[in-house]
């Protein structure tokens, strides 16, 4: 399987859509890439429509939440493996209003620290 995302952007796919990765060799899992703007972006949270509780105990954040199609929360758990590496990884936040007015920001730094870390976000 690819490691990410943006593996699969590079070898040409440009759906998004549900994908298998493996990012660091541990075990693969399913991720909802995002291919548009440059693509190979891995989505960690989704909220559209208050079909999920987001009102939840640590361990289902650290685990992860959802469904993939849907609204979902990945989890720190997997959020970890895939920016752990020494390779740069790049966070991208979007936001709408209900007037569907966006905003987004972009970091070229992003990681997320290991459980034993507090799973401590990092960027700069």
């Amino acid at each position: 399987p690819q490691q990410s995302c943006a593996s699969f952007y590079g070898s040409g796919e440009r759906e998004d859509g549900v994908y298998t990765i493996d990012p660091d060799g541990f075990g693969t899992f399913k991720v909802w890439c995002d291919m548009q703007d440059g693509g190979g972006w891995t989505v960690f949270q989704r909220r559209q429509d208050g079909s999920v509780d987001f009102y939840r105990g640590w361990s289902d954040y650290k685990v992860g939440f959802g469904n993939l199609t849907g609204e979902f929360w990945l989890g720190l758990d997997k959020i970890h493996r895939l920016t752990k590496s020494t390779t740069q990884s790049f966070l991208r936040i979007d936001m709408w209003d209900f007037n569907v007015t966006h905003a987004h920001a972009k970091y070229k730094n992003f990681c997320v620290a290991s459980e034993s870390d507090g799973y401590k976000t990092k960027h700069w």
